[in-house]
């Protein structure tokens, strides 16, 4: 695990910044607080109904007793109504500040409405495609490109979700909802809790859902205590807020996929028809995540680097060596550092953006993680290894 660093924060204000405080000692009641949270040095506390009406979900616990500035800021940027919110119950505040004007200028709030156009647009040719090589007896073919369809809608949720199209987050959520329930059969508001705590507690244990992957695999030592345990139960949420709408849409998915489904000749070419195409959709938009984040450092949820967002995001996140391909395929993920430290930032300006971070990490002494895909998922295999040697010492000294 990398020694954590005590850095000067860059910036600040109601747009997208690097901000990166010294790391301050674990405040001593931050066991005790309820909802208490800092925000621009000023400390917040919210009562439970506050809590439960925060668009975001849940994800705003994981910063019980720790400086939460740096994800306001980022999470929040263009939101007047969170910001009208926050002044509401804070005062002002005192932060000594390194301002960087080419760095302000270049990654403050924007929105590119034609970018995501010609996504959309890809994404329903090819789902025009797949209806063509079906009814053309290309049945397999199909199926493959339907993963692929599903994949690049995931892509595109998942940006109307992080609210980059448009500065109205109802239509951004309006939009999330047919791509995500109705388009994929994916609970939008499920996945933005969890992607919402991923990024807000990036590889942070027992935090971050997307490094809890046992029993099948583990990539924290800590899991193997668990591995024998039993798998826990799922519980489906039905009376929630927006759970209508929800059930709604994937009821008419499921309805179209059987239509689909039923034109095609037999039972056999129906189930790996099903299969091929759910499972390629998964593959391709996990080995995304799993290239990001599984092969760099995870960190207890104790750990003073909660309290440092640029850091946790820039030391727990690995790009991808982007190319025109990889920046299509990967649906601007490829930049994850970037889009890690400015989740509001459409895809076409991260690759700017990268150029920035690059000479922020330089200048501040911080490890840049950029690699291709062979030696990122190296590191990947080598985690998985080392896991497996600690499991198998285990064993022995049993």
């Amino acid at each position: 695990m990398r020694e954590e660093r005590s850095n000067e924060e860059i910036g600040k204000g109601t747009t997208p910044h690097f901000i990166v405080p010294s790391l301050p000692k674990m405040d001593a009641d931050r066991k005790s607080a309820a909802l208490r949270f800092k925000v621009d040095d000023k400390w917040v506390e919210l009562s439970e109904s506050q809590i439960f009406k925060h668009p975001g979900g849940p994800v705003i616990n994981q910063y019980a007793g720790s400086d939460a500035t740096h994800i306001f800021h980022a999470f929040h940027a263009g939101s007047t109504k969170a910001y009208k919110q926050l002044s509401g119950i804070k005062k002002s505040q005192t932060l000594t500040e390194i301002e960087s004007k080419e760095l302000e200028a270049s990654i403050a709030k924007r929105s590119d409405e034609a970018d995501i156009n010609i996504a959309i647009f890809e994404s329903f040719v090819l789902l025009a495609a797949v209806v063509a090589l079906q009814y053309n007896g290309w049945f397999i073919t199909s199926a493959l490109v339907l993963g692929l369809a599903w994949q690049q809608l995931g892509w595109i949720a998942h940006e109307y979700c992080h609210q980059q199209p448009f500065a109205n987050r109802e239509t951004n959520d309006t939009i999330a909802l047919i791509l995500a329930n109705f388009a994929q059969g994916l609970s939008r508001d499920w996945w933005k809790d969890k992607h919402n705590t991923h990024h807000a507690a990036t590889n942070v244990v027992d935090q971050d859902g997307d490094i809890e992957v046992v029993p099948l695999f583990s990539f924290i030592p800590a899991d193997l205590k668990k591995y024998k345990a039993p798998i826990e139960k799922f519980f489906l949420k039905v009376y929630r807020r927006n759970a209508l709408g929800e059930q709604v849409a994937l009821l008419a998915h499921w309805i179209v996929i059987s239509i689909q489904l039923y034109y095609l000749p037999d039972n056999f070419t129906r189930v790996c028809y099903f299969l091929i195409s759910q499972s390629l959709c998964g593959l391709l938009l996990g080995h995304v995540v799993t290239y990001s984040h599984n092969s760099v450092d995870k960190y207890p949820a104790n750990s003073r680097i909660l309290n440092n967002f640029a850091c946790l995001q820039i030391l727990t996140t690995r790009n991808m060596t982007p190319s025109r391909f990889i920046d299509w395929f990967w649906g601007g993920l490829n930049y994850q550092i970037e889009h890690h430290l400015f989740p509001t930032m459409p895809r076409c300006y991260l690759n700017e953006c990268s150029k920035l971070v690059k000479a922020f990490c330089k200048e501040n002494g911080l490890e840049y993680l950029v690699d291709d895909y062979t030696t990122g998922y190296r590191y990947n295999l080598a985690q998985l290894e080392k896991i497996a040697e600690l499991a198998e010492q285990q064993a022995l000294t049993a």
